[in-house]
């Protein structure tokens, strides 16, 4: 359970990044 909630984090955590590149590009 512990496991799933680290990598749903890391999921989140790539997707922010993931984001903030983008509106950073346009």
């Amino acid at each position: 359970m512990i496991e799933l909630l680290c990598h749903f984090a890391e999921i989140q955590l790539y997707l922010r990044m993931l984001i903030f590149c983008g509106y950073t590009i346009i």
